[in-house]
Protein backbone atom coordinates (compact mmCIF):
# COMPACT_ATOMS: atom_id res chain seq x y z
CA UNK A 1 0.00 0.00 0.00
CA UNK A 2 1.18 3.94 -0.75
CA UNK A 3 0.76 4.52 3.11
CA UNK A 4 3.08 1.97 4.30
CA UNK A 5 5.60 2.98 1.97
CA UNK A 6 5.28 6.96 2.87
CA UNK A 7 5.68 6.30 6.51
CA UNK A 8 8.52 3.97 5.80
CA UNK A 9 10.68 6.68 3.81
CA UNK A 10 8.96 9.25 6.26
CA UNK A 11 10.66 7.33 9.50
CA UNK A 12 13.75 6.59 7.50
CA UNK A 13 14.35 10.40 6.93
CA UNK A 14 13.26 11.21 10.00
CA UNK A 15 10.18 13.39 9.65
CA UNK A 16 9.03 14.96 12.73
CA UNK A 17 5.83 13.74 14.69
CA UNK A 18 3.80 16.54 13.12
CA UNK A 19 4.64 15.60 9.84
CA UNK A 20 2.84 12.18 10.12
CA UNK A 21 -0.37 13.70 12.04
CA UNK A 22 -0.50 16.23 9.10
CA UNK A 23 -1.24 13.73 6.65
CA UNK A 24 -3.04 11.46 9.28
CA UNK A 25 -0.84 8.74 9.38
CA UNK A 26 0.50 6.87 12.40
CA UNK A 27 4.22 8.14 14.30
CA UNK A 28 4.58 4.46 14.97
CA UNK A 29 3.02 1.13 13.86
CA UNK A 30 1.22 0.23 10.68
CA UNK A 31 -1.41 1.88 8.47
CA UNK A 32 -4.73 0.43 9.57
CA UNK A 33 -8.55 1.86 8.03
CA UNK A 34 -8.66 4.47 10.44
CA UNK A 35 -5.82 5.96 8.82
CA UNK A 36 -7.58 5.70 5.03
CA UNK A 37 -10.67 8.47 5.57
CA UNK A 38 -11.11 8.74 1.51
CA UNK A 39 -14.41 7.08 1.67
CA UNK A 40 -14.90 9.41 4.31
CA UNK A 41 -14.34 12.74 2.04
CA UNK A 42 -15.53 10.38 -1.72
CA UNK A 43 -17.87 13.90 -2.38
CA UNK A 44 -15.41 16.35 -1.75
CA UNK A 45 -12.84 14.50 -3.30
CA UNK A 46 -14.98 14.12 -6.65
CA UNK A 47 -16.02 17.77 -6.63
CA UNK A 48 -12.19 18.32 -7.03
CA UNK A 49 -11.76 17.07 -10.01
CA UNK A 50 -14.94 18.32 -11.40
CA UNK A 51 -13.55 20.11 -14.69
CA UNK A 52 -14.33 24.10 -14.35
CA UNK A 53 -17.12 25.68 -16.44
CA UNK A 54 -15.50 28.04 -19.10
CA UNK A 55 -15.20 31.49 -18.60
CA UNK A 56 -18.05 32.28 -21.44
CA UNK A 57 -20.43 30.08 -18.91
CA UNK A 58 -18.81 31.37 -15.65
CA UNK A 59 -20.05 34.92 -16.97
CA UNK A 60 -23.89 33.79 -18.05
CA UNK A 61 -24.00 32.71 -14.51
CA UNK A 62 -22.33 35.18 -12.32
CA UNK A 63 -21.32 39.04 -13.06
CA UNK A 64 -18.42 39.05 -10.63
CA UNK A 65 -16.10 36.87 -12.62
CA UNK A 66 -13.79 39.32 -13.66
CA UNK A 67 -13.70 40.61 -10.01
CA UNK A 68 -10.99 40.82 -8.12
CA UNK A 69 -11.10 38.13 -5.24
CA UNK A 70 -9.89 41.07 -2.46
CA UNK A 71 -13.05 43.38 -3.56
CA UNK A 72 -15.41 39.88 -3.29
CA UNK A 73 -14.37 39.44 0.19
CA UNK A 74 -14.87 42.51 1.01
CA UNK A 75 -18.51 41.87 0.11
CA UNK A 76 -20.30 39.97 3.29
CA UNK A 77 -22.50 38.24 0.24
CA UNK A 78 -19.85 37.02 -1.76
CA UNK A 79 -17.34 36.20 1.24
CA UNK A 80 -19.87 33.38 2.45
CA UNK A 81 -19.92 32.08 -0.89
CA UNK A 82 -15.97 32.19 -1.23
CA UNK A 83 -15.79 30.53 2.32
CA UNK A 84 -18.02 27.40 1.47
Amino acid sequence: MVADLVIDLMRANAAPAEQFQRLGLPVHGDVSDEHLVIEADRERVAAAFTPMPDRATLRRISADIDTPIGELMSRPDTRAEIAR
